[in-house]
């Protein structure tokens, strides 16, 4: 199947479920940062079945913690292999089974793809929370390195709260060499920020807004990480019509990054939509081609021209 028909079956069961701070509005936010997480057990789809061919792999977190994972190798013979994997952070909702969909086309174009669950998620054991999150965030680049020691690079890739929650581990990451680049999208800096935005957008939750940055902890969040994200090249990828994520975190997380990094402002699509269409797919391919030679100002150039 087409990787632009795959994304778009992915966007359109994501769309029914873009509940992100849904619960925001129940008068006991107390209950804290674990309303942040709506995860699912359900295996919805089977990438076999669409013709990708991957493998389940099962991995510890820092804290022993069982955790499920797919890894799905560069499929296409006819494009030399990137000897790059690429791993994808995933958002707050139901689990890698519908969450594979936005990166499993990166395959088409040499690119291995590692995709797991946080623990509460899909196979993984547990229940999430940002401190778990934290470590199950580390535990994925560590065993992707552990155990293809082959690759020559390992980008990043977070979307909305995995965005987040990759932000708040870059400290944490050991050989920070072996990290080809770090792209965010549809994400934020700050729980606290986040929360206090939702609060104060709806009139019957206005009033509670400062509850924000007093029931929500920002210990595991990216605010005070992104001074981590040196020597490497990090691509923010936001679009205008984001109803989940205002635009404006995404250009506060840019703010924050080191150089060489990269803003990748969109005019269409809504939360986690950039790939949607093959020209971006494309464009992006484009994009880590130029990070993989170190040519930045090329880099620039392009994304200048989107």
């Amino acid at each position: 199947m087409p990787s632009i028909v795959l994304y778009n079956l992915f966007l359109n069961v994501f769309k029914k479920r873009q509940i992100l701070f849904v619960a925001f509005f129940i008068p006991f936010l107390g209950a804290c940062s674990s309303l942040f997480y709506y995860p699912s057990q359900k295996k919805f789809s089977e990438p076999k079945r669409l013709g990708f061919q991957y493998e389940e792999v099962k991995f510890e977190s820092l804290d022993h913690t069982q955790l499920v994972g797919w890894y799905f190798p560069a499929s296409n013979k006819k494009v030399k292999t990137k000897n790059t994997a690429i791993i994808q952070f995933h958002g707050n909702a139901e689990n890698i089974s519908t969450h594979f969909y936005s990166v499993a086309w990166l395959t088409e174009y040499g690119y291995d793809v590692f995709t797991f669950d946080y623990r509460g998620y899909g196979a993984s054991a547990g229940t999430p929370n940002p401190k778990g999150v934290w470590q199950d965030v580390q535990a994925a680049y560590l065993w992707t390195l552990k155990t293809k020691p082959q690759l020559k690079s390992v980008i990043l890739y977070g979307q909305s709260l995995g965005g987040t929650a990759l932000m708040g581990a870059l400290q944490e990451l050991p050989h920070k060499d072996k990290i080809g680049a770090l792209i965010l999208e549809a994400s934020f800096l700050s729980y606290q920020d986040i929360a206090n935005s939702k609060l104060s957008g709806f009139w019957l939750t206005w009033p509670f807004q400062w509850l924000s940055y007093i029931l929500i902890g920002d210990k595991y969040s990216g605010e005070e990480q992104m001074k981590a994200a040196t020597g490497f090249p990090v691509l923010v990828i936001h679009s205008k019509k984001d109803e989940v994520i205002p635009f404006e975190f995404g250009q506060e997380i840019y703010c924050e990054a080191s150089a060489p990094k990269f803003f990748w402002s969109m005019d269409e699509g809504h939360h986690i939509e950039a790939f949607a269409k093959m020209k971006r797919q494309k464009q992006l391919i484009r994009l880590l081609d130029y990070f993989g030679e170190k040519d930045f100002v090329r880099a620039a150039e392009a994304l200048s021209s989107y």
